[in-house]
This record gives C-alpha cells, structure tokens and sequence, in this order.
C-alpha cells in the first residue's frame, strides 16, 4: 500500500535547531518571578511523550474512519488524505475540531472519542518535569495527562482530560459555545494581574485565548518556536492585551533548550537529550479503541465517510458513499434511522449542488421514500429552487420559512427562518433591493437562536455584500472583520465566497498606486483562487475566484488580465447563475480596453439576453451591462444624446434603489465623457464615503481606461 501523505503538524523539536546552547536567551526573571504557565500541545511532541499536534490527530482520526471501510479504492483514499492536509500557504486542511463536528452528526461517544486514546499511557518529557518544579499553577488545553504525572500540584484542564473521556472538548460547536464560567472563574483567578508563561500553545482555538485576553494579566511572556510564525488571532490579541496595560513580549526559542540553559542538572541530562532525539509522533490506536467503530452498523460508518469527502470538497466521491449507505443486500440487516437517510439524501442534493446541477438536487430532496422529509428538507429545498429558473419559488418558500420561525418557539424552526433570510437577502440584492432587503433581514436575525459557524459566516457574507452595494464600506468591513476568524471553520465554498466579497470590496474602495491597492496582495488573490477550486473545480466558486483574480491582478498591475479571463471562457460562461453574469461583465469590459468593442458588446448582449425570470432575479448585472454599454457607446461618440440619456435613466433608477456607488460609476462616466459637470465638492463627497475608485474615475479624461468596475458580483 502507499505511503500515506504525512500530517501537517509542528516541526519535531530535533528538526528545529541543528544544535542546542548552552546561554539562555530568556531573562531569568521571568521564571523567578512567574505565577501562571498557559501550556499547549506543542510541550507534548518532544520524546519520550511523542504525542501528536491536533493535525496529526485528525490524520490518525480520518486513517481509523477508513480502516472501518475495506471497499474504497487507494486513489480516493490518497485523494482524501491530500484534501485533508490541504496547503499549508493557506491553511486549508481540515481542522481535527472540523473533523469532529461532521463525524458527531452520525457517531456518537464513546467511539467519537476513540482517536484520543493513543494520549494514554505516554510518559512525561524533558519539558513537562521542568514545568513541574516551577512550582506555579499550570492551565492547558490538553487533554493528557502527562503534567500530573509530572508532578504538577495544580493543573486546570480547560478543554478535558483523556481520563474523563466525556470532559473532553473536541467540536467546533463546543469551541463556540466559550468556556464555561466555572473555567472562565479559575482562568481568571491564576491569570488576573499575573506574569503568565505561555508555552506550546497556538491560540488557535477559539474559547481560551479570548479569556486570557479578559483575563488581563499583568506580564505575557509568549514562546514560539524557531520558524514559527504567530497565528493572525494571536498577533490581534497582542496587540488588545497592549492596549489594556498587559507587558507582552514574544520569544522565538526552543523551550527545552530555554529550560535547561536556566535549570539543567546533571540528574535531568539524560531526560534532556532524549528530548532532542528525532522519534516518530504516536499514531497507533490501542487495539480496543481501533475496533470501536466496526460496531457501528455499515450505513452509519458510510454515512460518516460522506459527510467528511463532502467538507473535504470531494463531492462525487461523496455523492457515491452517500447512496451506498441507502442501498445494497448487506444492510438489510443494518437498516438506518429515518433522520440519518435523510441526511444522506440531503448530502447527495448538495453534491449535486455543487457539480451544478440544482434540478437533479430539486428531484433528489422533493421525491425521498421518508415521511416528513419535505419539511425537514425545507432549507436545501430554497437553496436548490435558488439556483433554478424558477427563483420564485424559492422566494415563496424562504418567506414560508421565516413565517413558520415567527410564530415558532422551537429552536430550529427560528434558526431555519434566519437562514431562509440571508437567502432572500442575497437574491434581493441581485435584483437591486439592498436597502429594503437590509432592513427586513435585520428584523429576521432579532428572531435568532445560535447559527453555527459555517451559517453565520454565510450571513456575514451577504450582509457585507447588501453593505457594499448601497455603499456603506465601513459596515461591510466590520461584519468581514467579525467573520475572519469563522473563516477557517467553514467549508470551501463558504470560505470562497467570503474572501471574494472581502477582496470585492477592498478593490472598491481603494485606490491603486504605483502597482498595488492597499489591503490586497498577489498572495490573497491566489489564496482565493486555491479556495474557489477546492470550493468545486469549473464551478460557480471557482468562475468567481478566478475572474476576481483577474481583476485583481490587473489592479495590481498585470496588465493580463484579458488573456486571463479568455482561458475561462470555455466553461465559465456556461455557468447558469449571477457569477456567469460577473464574468461577462468582466471580459466586456477588458475588451473596451482593448479597444475591441464587438467583442464588448457580444459580452454585454449575453447578459442582457437572458430570459425574463433569469434577468429580473440579477437585475443589478442586467443594468451594468446597460451602464456599460451606454458609457462605451458616448466615450466612442461625444455626441450620442442616446446613450447619454440611458445613462441618466441608469443613475436615476440607481439613486431610487438607494445603490450609492453604482449611481457615482453612472455619474462618473457622464462628467468624464463631458455630458454633466460634476463639482469638486461633489468630487469630495464621494471621498468621504470611501467611494475613491468612482471619485478618481471621473477625473479620467476621455480615451483613457479606467480600471474594471466590480460593483457587480
């Protein structure tokens, strides 16, 4: 069998330093004088512990899921192990809390927590022992306990201990839902105006870092290790714990190799060397906790498997897992729940989905062999109709939605209706009803109960792009602001969607210099286009990252942005949704640049052509390529009244639907192109509202270029 594709995890302590030292770059004060040690996984990796990083777990977690499995080819298994490991640039792997969450859909303890037991039986390191004769309280998030066996008198488990299998903290839900305030009172009361060692820890998880920063303790002192950089959540609760009068200082050291320049002896030698032996992570399962899951009925084990290749972007492979825990002569002795061959159904409606095609998906969750099941599938239901030619009918049933969670006191229902709101939210704007969709969906989220992560960042995206498109940047700003750090615990197509409306907008209000645009990079827009294509490869996801990238590239500089968008030309303009429209509308435009305007106008008539129900649901593409084409129209003859009068028409229309930045790109062309004088003063108006590219649009004399407009996406 091949070798499988190693886990992403921290360096091994040998592969960081080539040698140790013998001069401790750490004062001494800051053990003298200490009282509190923060401590993460990183302290376990060292021999003889060998423990694995949370990485490494969720590969031994995904490893034991398969092994339940004897049917599955080696190319999917490979395939799936790449997916999760992902690229280390961006962070794109799935997270072992990730890996957890849509195992606990179908498993259920104990055999959800077996992957933890390869915790047990470990022995300390050079690293623990020292940590123990400090003789200071030690707060981890591990679950090991290998402190205690240390010799720690006073270790406040945050996240559980192996020990006590149902303490342990493992879900992102559970992440979420904070610490409880039991732990938040025993964190404050070691942490509170103290000097706090931070060790091995990566501030990644989402309920202690927080509290430490509440904390505010008196003096943190952070190791990183050698080639390590610090998380973007730890470098933003640096800089809060500054702020409120807390002394951090960051040192990038080797900490056993700090522990034994400051308290080496000839006793702990032999512990010490030991540590900076390369030994391989523990990753074999005990024999009891690996034959856990082969008790679980087939179904279920299958059922598990779709759900993860589906997170994992693997959609027809997850497709294919989904329906054979529905089907086959084994499991008629194996029968599933009615909830859980909903959810399988429910996985291959959004394969279907995601391989665009909404009809098969339509079919798939109208027509199941399960009672209630319409009801409960309602959601999938509107989101598929959505994609439809019939987005009226998802209207109707978004609003049947919203009205059930209105009079509802069931948690779900209210839930339900919040997503069904954020739904209606992004079509509006499409057809250019931000403002009255704005207004209304803020009334539904009153309504709320708790969304999970992948959900809340949904409806952080489409506020933020409702917030774009009437021209409030700041409000934009601060929901993607908010919604950064859920980033990486939704899936692909979520995160893509997100990053393109953050760079979307960044592009929108910028202004670009000598080659760049604040705030955007050539590394974020190909992280973008890495999301768009595990979102789904030649999908909507992946037409929009790609054009965005264009664009973006082209405001940055590269001036190839045209060639670009022609190679996705044979498939991206097949696409059957408003990201078609967004292409497009792109290309048109490259080709105004170009001086090509057939080629503009064969664009613009594509998106004009299309049928009533299809035009009127993206009314805000429709109106651009009418924008376009009028201001094309003027710009290659002054004297077109025609063309001059549409574009009144346009920025009229763009002003009554309260769509700022549109009605300034319409206004923009018309004083460039000499038909209406703009002011400075209304030159400066536009600046205050961080309108800069429409600002600096209009000042563009006749026959030079502007750069594109994304004001549609």
């Amino acid at each position: 069998m091949p070798a499988r594709p190693a886990p992403h995890s921290r360096n091994h302590p040998a592969d960081r330093k080539s040698e140790t030292h013998s001069e401790a770059l750490i004062p001494s004060h800051v053990f003298e004088d200490l009282d509190c040690v923060l401590a993460g996984a990183g302290i376990s990796f060292s021999p003889p512990a060998s423990l694995p990083s949370g990485d490494a777990l969720a590969h031994v977690a995904w490893e034991w899921m398969l092994g339940s499995q004897d049917d599955l080819s080696e190319t999917l298994r490979e395939r799936s192990f790449a997916a999760l490991q992902g690229d280390s640039r961006y962070q794109s792997g799935l997270r072992l809390e990730q890996l957890m969450e849509v195992l606990r859909a179908v498993v259920s303890a104990p055999a959800l927590y077996a992957p933890y037991e390869l915790l047990r039986d470990a022995s300390p390191n050079f690293v623990h022992e020292q940590l123990a004769h400090l003789d200071v309280p030690v707060v981890t998030v591990n679950i090991d306990e290998l402190l205690e066996s240390a010799g720690c008198a006073i270790v406040e488990h945050l996240h559980g201990r192996i020990s006590d299998p149902a303490s342990i903290v493992t879900t992102i839900s559970q992440y979420s839902s904070g610490l409880g305030r039991e732990s938040v009172a025993r964190l404050e009361a070691v942490m509170a105006d103290q000097r706090v060692l931070v060790v091995g820890y990566s501030g990644r998880d989402r309920d202690v870092l927080p509290a430490v920063v509440d904390a505010k303790p008196k003096r943190v002192t952070w190791i990183v290790y050698p080639g390590e950089k610090l998380a973007p959540e730890v470098v933003d609760a640096h800089a809060r714990l500054s702020r409120q009068g807390s002394e951090v200082t960051v040192y990038e050291v080797d900490i056993a190799d700090e522990l034994w320049a400051h308290f080496g002896a000839a006793e702990t030698q032999e512990l010490y060397k030991a540590s900076r032996v390369k030994a391989p992570m523990r990753t074999e399962l005990p024999p009891d906790a690996a034959q856990l899951l082969s008790t679980y009925p087939l179904p279920k084990r299958r059922l598990a498997i779709a759900l993860v290749l589906f997170e994992l972007g693997l959609y027809s492979e997850s497709q294919q897992m989904a329906r054979a825990s529905l089907r086959g002569p084994a499991l008629r002795a194996q029968r599933s729940s009615e909830d859980e061959k909903r959810l399988a159904r429910k996985v291959i409606a959004r394969g279907h989905r995601r391989t665009g095609h909404p009809y098969r998906a339509v079919a798939r969750l109208v027509t199941p062999p399960t009672r209630g099941s319409l009801s409960a599938n309602a959601n999938e239901l509107a989101t598929a109709l959505a994609q439809t030619a019939v987005p009226a009918s998802a209207d109707a049933l978004d609003r049947l939605i919203i009205s059930r969670a209105s009079s509802s006191a069931v948690d779900s229902h209210v839930r339900a209706g919040r997503r069904a709101a954020i739904r209606l939210l992004q079509r509006e704007v499409a057809r250019g009803n931000s403002r009255e969709a704005l207004d209304e969906v803020n009334e539904s989220r009153l309504l709320a109960g708790r969304l999970d992560l992948g959900n809340l960042l949904d409806e952080r995206t489409w506020l933020a792009d409702a917030h774009r498109s009437v021209g409030e940047y700041e409000a934009a700003s601060l929901l993607l602001r908010q919604g950064d750090e859920d980033r990486p615990y939704a899936d692909f197509s979520q995160q893509a969607y997100f990053f393109a409306t953050s760079i979307a907008l960044t592009l929108a209000r910028g202004e670009p210099t000598g080659g760049s645009v604040s705030g955007v990079s050539a590394g974020d827009l190909d992280e973008l286009l890495h999301l768009g294509e595990r979102a789904g490869l030649r999908g909507p996801e992946h037409a929009l990252a790609a054009t965005l990238r264009a664009v973006g590239q082209e405001f940055l500089g590269n001036q190839q942005a045209r060639s670009d968008l022609e190679a996705l030309r044979p498939w991206a303009s097949r696409l059957d949704n408003p990201v078609r429209d967004f292409y497009l509308l792109q290309c048109a435009q490259q080709a105004w640049r170009a001086g090509d305007t057939r080629a503009a106008n064969t664009d613009l008539t594509s998106v004009r052509a299309r049928k009533r129900a299809r035009r009127a649901a993206n009314w805000l593409a429709s109106s651009a390529a009418n924008a376009i084409s009028a201001a094309m129209r003027l710009e290659l003859d002054a004297g077109d009244e025609a063309a001059a009068r549409e574009l009144e028409t346009l920025a009229a229309a763009y002003s009554q639907r309260q769509l700022g930045p549109a009605c300034a790109w319409v206004e923009a062309n018309l004083h460039r192109l000499g038909a209406r004088n703009m002011s400075g003063a209304a030159l400066e108006a536009l600046r205050a509202q961080s309108w800069h590219y429409e600002a600096n649009f209009a000042l563009l004399p006749r026959g030079e270029q502007p750069l594109p407009w994304i004001m549609c996406t």
